[in-house]
């Protein structure tokens, strides 16, 4: 089985082929994954389940949607 990480925004860029839905194996970590994916933890600002926001500890489910976003700035 396996889940699904929706990189949004510039975290995209960070992801291999540029590829926004990265799947990946149930049982690590929010953490663990992003740092598997190579996505710097300094530009994650939140993270969702089902609209939910949660946190980096959070383990991945079979069947999960999180959605990353990164941190948003300008002026």
């Amino acid at each position: 089985m396996s889940a699904q990480i929706i990189l949004n925004g510039g975290l995209n860029w960070y992801a291999p082929d540029n590829n926004m839905t990265q799947n990946v194996l149930p049982g690590s970590t929010i953490r663990e994954a992003l740092q598997n994916l190579n996505i710097p933890l300094s530009e994650v600002s939140t993270v969702t389940l089902e609209d939910n926001q949660i946190t980096m500890d959070y383990r991945i489910e079979d069947n999960d949607i999180i959605s990353v976003y990164p941190i948003i700035s300008g002026g």
